[in-house]
């Protein structure tokens, strides 16, 4: 008999309540949301199910010696629970109690398996999880007589116990021991993370793992994380391995602080402020050979020309001051004007380095004059000179393009001047685009002078863009489109026609639709495309080279439909019929397939769309002569652009030309009855006639 959940429930859970709170009072037990449960007269929880709910409170049921429903038989049955349940990153203890058989199984893999019958029985197990969904399966059987289940989980507070896995202790650089710093085990091999764990009080973790082999990673606000041992990239970390028994201890971190720089900024007179000018620090090793490129921190100096920054790694770093309104050069400390002869600054872990102090420099030699290139042209340059300034020793040359920066920056001495007139290679290859470059020339006896005035030369377009997709046969009547980029070119305009040549225009810029070389339009760029043929073209555009050459046309359409038929069929009395169907636009030719069944021959011909179709229909005369016998035709329409379309379907018809019986000049004549219809707004006869 089939009683709902009863007063055994409620005696059920509150002695499990009272047992489970007096091990467990300092943890919130969850019991999980939204579980699906699905029941099964059988004890494999396989077939089809005999009844099914969702559950909103957890499973947590004594059904006694009944079941959870009258579809399914009082003993001898099973139930399958599942759901996907949000989990910490932290260590549960799992509880589960039931009389008979039970298993437990998270993401797939099998935690806990009590086979068999038995009576009402709680077991444990613990394990590690990681923040997010995990789904959980109950599997639960019984057997006979009393039916009952109950499953909970709660946090488990360190210390707790662990047979096998890593310990260690995390500290900061002074040797405090941290509280809550997050630990993360990596399989060595796959990289998947294996567990997550924080430390304690005293700064210690412990994490369960299976044998293996992992590698560590710390974490700890305000330092610098780390892979074991001191290893900052995870190809570089020591791995660390767990046996089939005991922990492996001493796996131990010292996170090195975040450490400060900071100072002062003024003018070259060494007292004046440089007000709200920027600060930048390079790394030992990054190539700061200007202030836009390879700077890992930045800042600005306030009213009174200092600054500060924190957050950086312990290393060997640069400092460089740039002055916005360009008043003054860009200065290196100390008193250098590239990265070379820069003063490197030692920065160790929890440092506040504050007396990084320095001025602008001034230039000492006139800046050299440009003369070429300059302005448009459709050839690169072969060199670039300018007039020679006096006293220089070398001559520093930066050429940058607009769209991508730096090209090169490079020396050269002062042998490369002659007659007043400085003259070096290219010696880089150009694409189309804008330029700028300038001079700076050095001497050994004044340093640096001032840079050049900047010249602008661009190199027009070399060549169309390349139009790659659509192309051929389409799947879908929202086109986006897809090119190669144009070096230079700062929009792209996309032209798509009909058949008619009828077109529309389309705009991107460069800036949002091209990434790594390609571009790409929206993905409705020119909203729902009927059937037919279509040619787009795409040309990019920039304020400084105009318009480029259009590319090459691609064609492009959506499959040709069957073609519809409507002649012959049934059984016909000529040998020479025609063919009939509705058009398959925009098809070009099409093949009529003539089948006779019982012998297998096939026949058939190709006809010209433009010949024999109207725009409604396309009428062909029979390929062959007939001979009386049972057929099947179809047709299928062509386009040079897509090819084939798709078979029409087959029209059974039979052609049969002997002579029609006629009825005998004796028959009787047929005489309509003498009554008339009834009128069409006569009544019908009341009850049916009846």
């Amino acid at each position: 008999m089939f009683t709902r959940r009863s007063a055994v429930l409620i005696v059920f859970v509150l002695l499990f309540v009272v047992a489970l709170s007096s091990t467990h009072a300092d943890r919130v037990r969850e019991i999980g949301v939204d579980w699906s449960a699905a029941y099964f007269n059988n004890t494999v929880g396989g077939g089809t199910p005999v009844y099914t709910e969702t559950l909103s409170g957890g499973i947590n049921f004594n059904w006694g010696v009944n079941s959870p429903n009258p579809a399914v038989q009082v003993d001898g049955w099973s139930a399958v629970f599942g759901a996907n349940q949000l989990f910490d990153n932290r260590r549960y203890e799992f509880v589960i109690a039931a009389d008979d058989a039970v298993e437990v199984v998270i993401d797939g893999i099998t935690r806990l398996s009590r086979p068999g019958a038995h009576p009402l029985t709680t077991e444990t197990f613990q394990m590690n999880m990681t923040y997010g969904l995990h789904y959980l399966t109950i599997r639960y059987a019984d057997y006979s007589e009393e039916a009952a289940i109950q499953f909970q989980y709660v946090p488990v507070a360190f210390p707790y116990d662990v047979t096998r896995g890593i310990s260690g202790t995390i500290t900061d650089h002074l040797g405090n021991l941290l509280l809550d710093a997050k630990v993360t085990a990596y399989d060595a091999t796959t990289m998947a993370v294996a567990s997550i764990v924080y430390t304690n009080s005293d700064g210690a973790y412990v994490m369960a793992l299976d044998p293996g082999t992992y590698k560590l990673y710390a974490e700890y606000v305000g330092v610098i994380p780390e892979y074991y041992a001191d290893k900052a990239s995870f190809a570089a970390a020591d791995s660390v391995t767990v046996a089939a028994g005991g922990i492996t201890t001493g796996i131990d971190f010292s996170l090195a602080a975040t450490a400060c720089l900071g100072g002062t900024l003024t003018e070259p007179d060494g007292v004046t402020p440089a007000a709200n000018d920027n600060i930048y620090v390079y790394r030992a090793g990054d190539p700061p050979e200007s202030s836009y490129y390879g700077a890992i921190y930045s800042t600005q100096t306030d009213v009174n020309g200092a600054y500060h920054l924190c957050g950086l790694i312990p290393d060997l770093y640069r400092v460089e001051a740039y002055d916005p309104s360009n008043t003054y050069p860009n200065t290196f400390y100390n008193g250098a004007f590239n990265a070379a002869d820069a003063e490197m600054i030692t920065l160790v872990s929890g440092e506040d380095h504050i007396d990084v102090d320095f001025s602008y420099l001034t230039y000492t030699m006139t800046p050299p004059v440009l003369t070429a290139p300059s302005g448009v042209s459709a050839d690169a340059p072969s060199t670039f000179t300018w007039e020679e300034v006096s006293g220089a020793d070398w001559y520093y040359v930066w050429l940058s393009n607009s769209q991508t920066g730096k090209v090169f920056n490079r020396w050269h001495s002062s042998d490369v001047c002659t007659g007043g007139v400085c003259t070096v290679p290219a010696d880089v290859t150009l694409f189309s685009g804008t330029y700028h470059w300038w001079v700076q020339a050095w001497s050994t006896a004044s340093g640096y002078g001032e840079w050049s005035a900047p010249m602008q030369f661009s190199l027009s377009f070399a060549a169309p863009p390349t139009a790659l997709t659509p192309s051929g046969v389409i799947a879908y009547q929202y086109p986006s489109f897809l090119w190669e980029a144009l070096p230079g070119a700062t929009w792209y305009e996309i032209w798509v026609a009909d058949a008619s040549g009828a077109g529309k225009s389309l705009w991107y810029p460069a800036d949002s639709a091209c990434y790594m070389g390609y571009c790409y339009s929206a993905w409705d760029a020119v909203g729902l495309m009927s059937a037919g043929v279509y040619r787009w073209w795409v040309q990019g555009w920039s304020n400084e080279l105009g318009f480029s050459g259009w590319s090459e046309a691609l064609n492009f359409m959506q499959p040709l439909g069957a073609p519809v038929t409507s002649a012959p069929t049934g059984v016909i009395d000529t040998s020479t019929p025609n063919f009939v169907w509705q058009p398959t636009v925009p098809a070009e030719w099409y093949w009529v397939q003539i089948a006779n069944p019982a012998t297998g021959e096939l026949s058939g011909n190709w006809f010209s769309a433009a010949t024999y179709c109207t725009d409604s229909t396309c009428t062909v005369p029979s390929p062959i002569t007939l001979a009386d016998a049972d057929y099947e035709w179809y047709v299928i329409g062509w386009h040079p652009v897509s090819g084939y379309g798709t078979w029409s379907a087959s029209v059974p018809f039979t052609v049969s030309t002997a002579a029609p019986v006629t009825a005998p000049t004796d028959a009787p004549q047929v005489v309509p009855p003498d009554e008339q219809p009834p009128q069409l707004d006569q009544a019908p006869p009341e009850n049916g006639g009846q």
